[in-house]
């Protein structure tokens, strides 16, 4: 058995699971087809996924470089910042 974190979202008075679209072409889903969803025996068995710590491995593949690398302020070096 596999374990997918989901999103819920909220839509008026429904909540929705939403499912990755690789995820859904692999399975061959399409919108409106019905699925089953197997929801475990106790409440134990379902936690909140933001509970959850990230391995190293989790954090570096979110890890965008466009958006979160390179200097925020380039600039000169000055005082101890400068290399002699």
């Amino acid at each position: 058995m596999k374990t997918l974190t989901l999103k819920v979202q909220q839509v008026d008075a429904q909540f929705i699971v939403v499912i990755p679209a690789d995820i859904a072409t692999k399975l061959h889903l399409s919108a409106g087809q019905p699925i089953k969803v197997i929801i475990p025996s106790t409440a134990d068995d379902i936690h909140n996924a933001q509970n959850d710590a990230l391995t190293l491995e989790q954090k570096l593949a979110l890890y965008d470089a466009e958006k979160m690398g390179g200097e925020v302020m380039a600039d000169i070096p000055a005082g101890k910042e400068v290399i002699r």
